[in-house]
């Protein structure tokens, strides 16, 4: 099902999800069910992304998408917008990126599901920053803090924007501690590089650069082993 493949990705047990995700599509070629095949091509765009395979990622939420505008008109999409967007980014195609992000929001069926609204403009934002476009950045980032938004506990991704936000406005005591506060070794050491190289310390930027990568292979190091241990 559906809640099994996505549980084995979350958890990182890609073996098992890739046999949940053929089992469903081929259930569903059988059958003929134009809705779990877009199911299954959503799961597969999950699957490769997490692998950083973006590419086929992309193919898998283009599938999915077409699909789902022709036939499944009522479906909930955000998340592949979102999701979509995400792959573009990683490619350094920005621009894209954000033209999926604006469909995405033109596509929400209900102007008052604001917490769909809000996690696709959430992901704009960051991707404006990440293209260096900070005025346009900026301009989202003060639509996310409009008291329409007051009651949605901020995403993740938040944290990230507010880091930018402080650091563009010239608060980079305030945008080191928060970077400071990020769980992950190699994510935290990545920031606080961010943080550095925009205060205009290269040199201490490079050194947190360097322990960001190194923090990120004994990560990878790890991953290949549980996965080999699977």
């Amino acid at each position: 099902s559906k809640e099994q493949a996505t549980f084995y990705i979350n958890k990182g047990n890609f073996p098992v999800a890739v046999e949940h995700i053929k089992n469903m599509e081929r259930d569903a070629n059988t059958m003929f069910n134009g809705y779990g095949r877009y199911l299954c091509y959503q799961l597969y765009g999950n699957y490769y992304r997490i692998l950083h395979n973006e590419t086929e990622a992309i193919k898998f939420y283009e599938m999915a998408l077409e699909i789902a505008k022709r036939d499944h008109p009522d479906q909930d999409l955000e998340n592949i917008y979102t999701n979509l967007s995400i792959c573009y980014r990683y490619l350094d195609n920005y621009d894209k990126a954000l033209d999926v992000l604006d469909e995405g929001l033109s596509q929400l069926k209900d102007r008052n599901l604001l917490l769909r609204e809000y996690r696709l403009l959430d992901t704009k934002c960051f991707t404006l920053y990440m293209a260096h476009r900070y005025e346009e950045a900026e301009s989202v980032y003060k639509a996310l803090h409009d008291s329409r938004f007051k009651n949605i506990t901020n995403p993740k991704q938040m944290l990230y924007n507010d880091i930018y936000h402080y650091s563009h406005i010239g608060k980079y005591d305030k945008a080191m501690e928060m970077s400071k506060s990020i769980p992950e070794d190699h994510t935290r050491y990545a920031w606080m590089s961010k943080v550095e190289k925009m205060r205009g310390n290269p040199a201490l930027a490079l050194d947190y650069e360097n322990e960001a990568y190194r923090l990120l292979q004994k990560f990878y190091a790890n991953q290949r082993e549980t996965d080999f241990a699977r």
